[in-house]
C-alpha cells in the first residue's frame, strides 16, 4: 500500500511539471482564443509562413515556441489549440514534436492537437511516412501545407485520409 501512495505522489509530480494545466473556469465563447504554435527552430519565417493563423481576427492570440515547458506556465492564457509543425526533410522538426507530446496535458485545453505538415519544396508519399505513423500514434490530424512561392502565404491542404 505505501508503494502505491508513493506513485500517486510522483504522478501528481509529472502532472505538475506539465506545460499545459487544466483551466479551472468555463470560457466564454466571445473571448480571444489562443493557439500555441510548436516548431523546431528555423522550421518557420515567422511571421510569413503563418500569417494565415491571425490574419483578419483579431480575436485570435498565436504564440511560439520551440520547445516546451512554456517559461511562466501559470501566467500564460488558456491554449484552445495546439499546432506541431513538421517541415520534410527536416529531422529536428520531428524530434521537436516526439519531445513535446509528452509535455502536453490534454486536460488543460478543449481545442484541437494536430500536426501541420509543409515543405518549400516538392515531396512524395515516402518522405512523410515517419511522421504519419506518429500522428496515427497519437490520433492526431495531419494537414498538409505547401508553400507556391516564398512571398505568397501557405495553403493549408487536409488530410484526404481524414475526409
Amino acid at each position: 500500500m505505501d508503494s502505491g501512495s508513493g506513485n500517486d505522489s510522483e504522478n501528481d509530480n509529472n502532472i505538475s511539471r506539465k506545460i499545459l494545466r487544466p483551466y479551472n473556469t468555463l470560457r466564454n465563447i466571445h473571448d480571444q482564443r489562443t493557439l500555441l504554435v510548436i516548431a523546431a527552430e528555423g522550421c518557420l519565417n515567422l511571421p510569413h509562413d503563418l500569417k494565415s493563423f491571425t490574419e483578419g481576427d483579431p480575436a485570435v492570440n498565436v504564440r511560439y515556441t520551440a520547445r516546451l515547458p512554456l517559461p511562466n506556465h501559470d501566467k500564460h492564457p488558456p491554449i484552445d489549440a495546439i499546432a506541431l509543425v513538421y517541415q520534410v526533410f527536416n529531422q529536428d522538426s520531428l524530434s521537436t514534436i516526439e519531445r513535446s507530446i509528452p509535455l502536453i496535458d490534454v486536460r488543460y485545453f478543449t481545442g484541437k492537437c494536430f500536426i501541420v505538415v509543409f515543405s518549400d519544396i516538392e515531396f512524395h508519399e515516402d518522405d512523410t511516412k515517419d511522421i504519419e505513423k506518429l500522428a496515427n500514434s497519437y490520433l492526431l490530424p495531419l494537414h498538409y501545407a505547401h508553400k507556391i512561392k516564398p512571398q505568397q502565404l501557405v495553403t493549408l491542404m487536409p488530410d484526404p485520409n481524414q475526409c
